[in-house]
């Protein structure tokens, strides 16, 4: 009867912080739920289920974070299971971990108890293979970057967490698509929070970049909206990411050609009026990445393009070349801004 429980509760909190929040606030639950996972006598199947309640609270309510982390038990219980034989319940386990990693409030409280070194590195050195397999390293590096801000683990570990990230990547897309992977839920925020911190250290941009991660942010900030799961805080996260991996000029490139640049417009034109921090970010952001068609404009110039081939060639010409080279769409209501910051005569 528990695990039938557990279940409804479960389900009952998937995607309602509302739930969430009056399930974990009740005095009774989650010492309730703790016991049940912490008790070895209970089949693996209902600590799982117990399990479950609890990551789906974290995972849609941080406000519920604080109560789950603070029940005397959990942690330990938890970490228990992490390393246990049975495959499944280590994913369980390693999904609350990662649940919770993402709330600033507990964080501190996770390092301490040593969850990294002694509940998520070990699962990285599970053999295994298969979709679940890959679904667990990858929420095991998500955890790892959330609490320390990166992956890089001993030798023994570098290899999965290096295929944990290039998974991480692949689990984007299906979030962006609304589709589960090895039967988990991914919610845009819940992805691209850890690949945030991943990106923060330089080592790990180049595997981002290579295996696709700019075009999947092309096609998230293209198609938000203000609706979802921290709709907002997501894409605000996004421009940081973008900011991250805007360094060597083939990613520049890689930008444009992906739609990261047409993407940043919209971001950009659609916040005008707003006192969005995004919309700040954005105009930022396309402020370093179309630098290189300064050139380009600087052909017009009387004198510091005289001697340009471009020179000759009107400004409809010109917003043709730039849109082909930069990705950039001018606002045919005004005159291109780098023209006036060139001191160009524009005639409109």
């Amino acid at each position: 009867m528990r695990s039938h429980a557990c279940r409804v509760l479960g389900e009952m909190a998937f995607r309602n912080p509302q739930i969430c929040y009056a399930i974990t606030s009740h005095e009774e639950v989650v010492p309730q739920l703790v016991a049940i996972i912490a008790n070895s006598s209970t089949t693996m199947g209902g600590r799982c289920d117990a399990c479950l309640v609890l990551n789906n609270c974290a995972a849609f309510c941080e406000a519920s974070c604080c109560s789950i982390v603070g029940c005397t038990g959990l942690l330990d219980a938890l970490k228990e299971m992490a390393v246990c034989s049975d495959a499944f319940a280590r994913g369980i386990a390693v999904g609350v971990f990662n649940c919770l990693s993402r709330c600033p409030s507990v964080k501190q409280e996770l390092i301490e108890a040593n969850i990294v070194e002694e509940a998520l590195a070990p699962v990285l050195r599970q053999p295994g293979s298969g979709e679940r397999h890959e679904a667990m390293l990858a929420r095991t590096a998500m955890a790892i970057a959330n609490l320390t801000g990166n992956v890089t683990l001993s030798d023994l570990e570098h290899d999965a967490s290096q295929m944990a990230i290039t998974t991480t990547v692949k689990i984007l897309g299906f979030a962006l698509d609304g589709r589960s992977w090895a039967g988990i839920h991914f919610a845009p925020y819940s992805v691209v929070y850890p690949l945030n911190n991943l990106a923060a250290n330089p080592d790990n941009r180049a595997q981002l970049v290579e295996h696709g991660l700019l075009e999947l942010l092309a096609r998230f900030v293209n198609d938000w909206k203000r609706v979802g799961h921290h709709a907002d805080e997501t894409l605000q996260l996004t421009m940081e990411l973008i900011s991250h991996l805007k360094g060597p000029w083939e990613w520049q490139q890689r930008m444009r050609e992906g739609g990261v640049v047409r993407a940043l417009q919209k971001v950009r034109d659609r916040s005008r009026g707003e006192s969005q921090e995004y919309g700040r970010r954005a105009e930022e952001l396309l402020d370093d990445l179309l630098q290189g068609h300064m050139a380009v404009w600087a052909s017009q110039h009387q004198r510091l393009g005289a001697g340009s081939p471009l020179h000759s060639l009107d400004f409809g010409v010109l917003d043709i070349i730039s849109q082909a080279a930069f990705g950039i769409v001018q606002d045919e209501t005004r005159p291109a801004p780098e023209l006036l910051r060139l001191g160009v005569p524009v005639i409109s």
